[in-house]
């Protein structure tokens, strides 16, 4: 792969969400390919040089979190899927920092498709003061998204209940967690716990 075609495939996006007149508060990419440290360096550089705040390092610190006997096997390939990354996490850490952008905490990647009330809850409760990305794939399942081969299908409409309940709010008043985007997370005050 040239990574020179990379930085010019990956400006040219910026350009044309940016030139649509989307103001981009992070950046990440489709199954964390972007975390790949030498495309990740490509991608720090370019949130610097077009103001991009965030950059998503894609690595969760484990916990035994939901430990369901149903979800086990799901849990344990993703927990070692993420146990992996570790190494290019560390070197993704000092990318973004050399690159003046921020890479918050991230919970989220252990439990996709298995998130529950439960789950949720030791999550947030587990989460430590600052900034935390929270990644979840809720909405609607349809015939297009159907032919696309995810397995996350049935886990959507779930993560969007879930999400939109009034336990779910209930969980983060108690927790003291202020859902917030991305481009507002450096006025935020640390000695409280969020989640973007």
């Amino acid at each position: 792969m040239s990574l020179a075609e990379v930085e010019l495939e990956l400006a040219a996006q910026i350009e044309r969400v940016r030139s649509a007149g989307v103001t981009l508060t992070h950046l990440d990419a489709h199954k964390h390919v972007h975390a790949y440290p030498p495309v990740f360096a490509i991608v720090a550089r370019l949130a610097g040089r077009f103001g991009i705040p965030v950059v998503r390092v894609p690595y969760e610190r484990w916990s035994s979190i939901g430990r369901r006997a149903d979800a086990r096997g799901t849990m344990r390939r993703q927990a070692l899927l993420n146990t992996a990354m570790l190494p290019w996490a560390r070197r993704d850490y000092r990318t973004a920092a050399s690159h003046d952008v921020r890479a918050p905490d991230f919970v989220g990647r252990i439990h996709t498709g298995i998130l529950s009330a439960d789950v949720l809850g030791g999550l947030l409760r587990a989460l430590r003061p600052g900034v935390t990305e929270l990644m979840v794939h809720p909405g609607y399942t349809d015939d297009e998204l159907e032919r696309t081969g995810t397995r996350l299908l049935e886990s959507r409409q779930k993560e969007l209940d879930l999400l939109c309940s009034l336990e779910a709010r209930a969980l983060l008043v108690n927790e003291r967690v202020d859902l917030l985007r991305h481009d507002l997370t450096h006025v935020m005050k640390r000695s409280f716990r969020h989640v973007s």
